[in-house]
């Protein structure tokens, strides 16, 4: 892949583990870590449209993603956009759309892990021990810390945003 032979993904949700999973398909040999410990979820779900949808088609996993989740037609009986006979929408719990993709991956994202310094291609990690890679991913979040590190001058989102969600009958 272009000479990248080693990545390193920072950040072990849906981001960071579709990343991986691309970039082991491609050849290159993937560490992936995560701050939180347990690796817990943030969030409860989220709903999968047409164009996550395709992605998940190309890399082989939709099939598993339907048997994971609960697909949807869509509002007012929207065409779906990979065909007949696929849903609109999925929607799946954020754990088991994680454990799908690392499954398909054999991901084994390293827990209690993240970055301290980055500097090119040299890695400083929260244990203190240093190492090179060829691409260094930030799937970190929105206040990632891959993006603090690398370029200190970048906008630094502190707004959290809240989403809600309703319907009304048009008359």
């Amino acid at each position: 892949m272009n000479g990248i032979r080693t990545a390193l993904v920072v950040g072990a949700g849906p981001a960071g583990l579709t990343s991986a999973l691309a970039l082991r398909r491609a050849g290159v040999e993937v560490t992936v870590i995560e701050r939180t410990p347990d690796w817990a979820a943030v969030g409860f779900a989220f709903t999968l449209q047409g164009p996550a949808l395709r992605v998940l088609q190309r890399l082989g996993l939709l099939e598993a993603v339907l048997r994971a989740g609960h697909g949807g037609a869509g509002p007012m009986g929207r065409p779906p956009l990979l065909g007949p006979g696929f849903p609109v929408s999925v929607g799946i719990k954020r754990p088991v759309f994680n454990a799908v993709l690392a499954e398909a991956g054999d991901i084994r994202p390293r827990l209690g892990a993240g970055i301290t310094a980055v500097d090119g291609t040299e890695v400083t990690l929260t244990d203190g021990s240093i190492d090179r890679y060829d691409l260094v991913i930030g799937a970190d979040g929105l206040n990632s810390t891959v993006r603090r590190l690398a370029f200190p001058a970048a906008l630094v989102l502190q707004r959290r945003v809240v989403s809600y969600g309703g319907s009304s009958r048009l008359r």
